[in-house]
């Protein structure tokens, strides 16, 4: 048998596109001291970070998975996850996007997917989807990040 090399960027653009559908971070369920147990993701509405972090950990690119956009940026911003100019835009990079009130004011994580699109958890469908990078103009990108240090 031959050797061979794992093409780990090759393959975390393979995993963020075959997400594409998954309901599987729509249920962060935590317990509370008190003994409260309430779904954080709110069943979907709240999934993006969780999508992007628990991806992120799979190829151990960010320390843990966490619930929040600002964790997940924090994080990133810390492991030396650098800041790219929007116009500089690569597959992979993560896209933070402005608050926005739809129901409730919230922010938004997703992976850019090349070609204008972007791969995130949809509030609405509670489920990871293929939509416009910045939502037909509905939604201003506020930060792209990289990670430059790939090892293949």
């Amino acid at each position: 048998m031959s050797d061979f090399k794992v093409l780990k960027k090759k393959t975390y653009l393979s995993a963020i596109n075959n997400s594409i559908g998954s309901q599987m971070f729509r249920d962060l369920w935590a317990e509370y001291d008190d003994g409260e147990v309430k779904n954080l993701t709110k069943g979907g509405e709240l999934s993006c970070a969780l999508y992007v972090s628990w991806v992120l950990k799979i190829f151990d690119l960010i320390d843990q998975r966490r619930a929040t956009v600002d964790g997940v940026m924090k994080n990133l911003i810390e492991l030396g996850w650098e800041e790219v100019d929007k116009a500089d835009i690569q597959e992979g990079d993560v896209i933070e996007w402005e608050r926005k009130t739809e129901g409730f004011t919230h922010g938004h994580v997703g992976f850019y997917a090349g070609d204008n699109k972007a791969i995130s958890n949809s509030w609405k469908l509670k489920k990871i989807v293929k939509h416009g990078w910045d939502f037909g103009g509905r939604r201003d990108i506020v930060k792209v990040l990289r990670w430059s240090q790939w090892d293949e």
